[in-house]
């Protein structure tokens, strides 16, 4: 049962923080004959509380509940970040933006940090990535070690979930004469929200104002001094749009399930469908992500599916994208590298009653909109208690997520002790930062596509 951190658990709080920050899964020293293969794939801007498998009630994602209703759920998922590189980064590496260092534009992945691609590809496994968006960087070094790494960017107006699950199709449909890890990144249902009229008209409601859904615009409105006057009705037409967006999406990964679900694969692959992050609909007052660490922006799906994977189960435990690593590895009997930031994630369901369920997950969100300060904005979040940290403002606010999922009251002034230890928690987490020297010269291209994308 849990209970309320008081001031009398502060040292236990920190003394937990180090101890958790040392764990790293365990493995047998050989890799198995007939390893299993390994897919992570992730959905850009997919928020979790717009899937059915997460309990929102307009129909978006009839195949991808199919799918996770045939493995296991993970109900309390977190992004490290709100925005897609350094999200990504963790994904493949196991750590937190703090730990990798690549939390800006400017960074390169420092040559010491091992990648889930480069520690398969020393096991024998076949790596392949296949991404969406130019931002995900062989110059950023998430290439390293894979065989082959395609990226297919198109122009935000354009989509990329038909042509990049063409491209992961093919790859399954060839020989594999060895176990395969293959990375596939999709940016639907990134903005702009511009769904085939099929799909907007399904979730479409009347509306005759001026929104309508394209990067530009949202990022005008973050921009604009002062804000426009946006409302209910403005936050239901981008909700259509977004909603429209994932069912899109969702029927394009029809075919790739489809794929998964012939053959071989169900006996001999496992599966990850995660995201990097959320999106904003007015929820705090403004739109697309990147800024902010609220539930709507951290909040995000993680579904394993295949071999080792139990169906149809769901878990409540805490999860983040730091897991990926150690999880994949274990589930494919492999090693596990000392000092992850992740947890192996399978003792949730084959080991529960021991399971660490009040574990602390982080994210964090700096440099953005060309802020070159660090240490921007953090969260830290323990059980059912939320701290977000304002490093400018000097500000905390503490949620109690069960009893307010919309972070809507501050109990930082209510609870002193509580803020105490958690702000506690976060600034030894901090200790752990490392600056990153190997940086990026942005050219006025790049720097425009971030525009763009929103993100300057």
């Amino acid at each position: 049962m849990r209970q309320r951190i008081s001031g009398r658990r502060e040292r236990f709080l920190a003394l937990a923080l180090l101890a958790h920050l040392a764990v790293a899964c365990e493995g047998p020293s050989e890799p198995p004959a007939a390893g299993r293969n390994l897919i992570l794939v992730s959905l850009d801007t997919l928020r979790a509380d717009h899937l059915g498998c997460y309990g929102y009630p307009r129909p978006t994602s009839p195949e991808l509940d199919r799918f996770a209703a045939e493995g296991t759920v993970f109900e309390r998922a977190s992004a490290t970040a709100p925005w897609t590189v350094p999200s990504h980064m963790s994904m493949l590496t196991g750590l937190y933006p703090a730990r990798h260092g690549i939390n800006g534009w400017e960074e390169a992945l420092p040559e010491d940090i091992e990648t889930l691609a480069r520690l398969l590809q020393e096991q024998g496994y076949r790596t392949a990535g296949m991404v969406n968006v130019r931002l995900l960087s062989r110059d950023r070094h998430f290439h390293r070690g894979f065989d082959s790494y395609q990226i297919l960017s198109l122009s935000h107006q354009e989509h990329g979930a038909r042509p990049m699950i063409d491209r992961a199709i093919e790859f399954l449909e060839q020989d594999h004469a060895a176990p395969f890890f293959l990375f596939l990144h999709i940016y639907d249902p990134h903005s702009d929200y511009n769904a085939e009229a099929s799909h907007r008209e399904l979730f479409e409601r009347p509306y005759s104002g001026e929104v309508d859904g394209t990067t530009a615009q949202l990022r005008a409105f973050r921009q604009a001094d002062p804000i426009p006057d946006w409302g209910a009705a403005e936050a239901r037409r981008l909700v259509d749009l977004y909603d429209a967006e994932i069912h899109q999406l969702d029927a394009e990964l029809h075919r790739f399930f489809e794929c998964l679900r012939s053959g071989p694969f169900p006996d001999n692959t496992v599966v990850a469908v995660t995201s990097d992050h959320g999106e904003e609909f007015l929820e705090h007052g403004s739109v697309l992500h990147g800024r902010t660490l609220h539930e709507e922006l951290l909040h995000i799906p993680l579904i394993l599916w295949g071999a080792g994977v139990p169906h149809n189960r769901r878990v409540d435990t805490p999860a983040s994208l730091v897991d990926l690593v150690p999880t994949l590895l274990s589930l494919a009997e492999l090693p596990c590298p000392v000092g992850l930031d992740g947890m192996d994630l399978t003792p949730a369901w084959s080991e529960p009653d021991g399971w660490e369920s009040d574990r602390w997950v982080f994210a964090e969100a700096d440099k953005w909109n060309n802020q070159k300060e660090g240490n921007f904005r953090r969260s830290v979040r323990r059980g059912d208690f939320k701290l977000l940290y304002d490093h400018h403002s000097q500000t905390r606010e503490v949620y109690r997520l069960s009893k307010d999922p919309e972070e809507r009251q501050n109990l930082a002034d209510k609870e002193p002790e509580l803020t105490r230890a958690l702000s506690q928690a976060l600034d030894q987490f901090m200790e752990r930062a490392r600056v990153v020297e190997d940086t990026l010269e942005m050219s006025e291209e790049e720097l425009e596509r971030l525009r763009e994308l929103g993100y300057l």
